[in-house]
């Protein structure tokens, strides 16, 4: 006897063998892995952490979207029925509105006026200095070595005004004594042209 002939049901589909995924290069590939696998790694890392944070993003603003629509349940006569109704209500104010409509003005401006005085009691306080102790050290200095100067500036003047040994006036003493005080003099005078 010849061979059964094979029912085509009962046949073993050949199907392809699975290819192993390799994932995806980011690298050319004529490039060696060992010099930038570092790089290569943070970079993969990061593009699947986006596309994770996406996918993620997008479910949520998927069960978000259709929980902000109303659904609206019926025949498309009811929805006829439904928008002129709606429109209707919409064109009414809510009491409560129309209670803060009616009240007068004044209340609502006492309110404003609150506002405005409690904002000013927090302008009205000193702020605080972040360098007033510093700035007063620099004012005690700069006072001292005023002081210093002018003392300095009398007994160098003290000096000049005295007569020598032989009874005549030091002029040069006395010269550089006057010319240090006209360059003061003239270096105030500069300020005040230029204020």
């Amino acid at each position: 006897m010849g061979t059964k002939r094979p029912y085509p049901d009962t046949t073993p589909i050949a199907h392809p063998p699975k290819k192993h995924k390799k994932g995806f290069d980011i690298v050319p590939p004529n490039l060696p892995d060992g010099l930038h696998k570092r790089k290569i790694q943070k970079i993969k890392r990061d593009l699947i952490h986006k596309a994770k944070v996406k996918k993620a993003y997008a479910k949520i603003k998927e069960r978000e979207i259709p929980s902000t629509q109303p659904r609206v349940v019926g025949s498309s006569e009811d929805e006829g029925q439904d928008a002129s109704s709606s429109a209707a209500a919409s064109m009414q104010l809510h009491p409560e509105r129309l209670r803060r409509l009616d009240e007068p003005k004044q209340e609502q401006d006492e309110d404003v006026g609150k506002g405005k005085e409690q904002g000013l009691k927090r302008r009205d306080r000193p702020k605080k200095s972040r360098f007033a102790k510093e700035t007063s050290e620099a004012a005690e200095r700069k006072a001292e070595r005023e002081w210093k100067e002018k003392l300095r500036f009398r007994k160098s003047m003290a000096k000049a005004k005295k007569v020598g040994p032989d009874g005549r006036r030091k002029l040069g003493r006395e010269s550089k004594v006057l010319l240090e005080r006209v360059r003061k003099l003239m270096g105030s005078i500069n300020d005040e042209k230029d204020a």
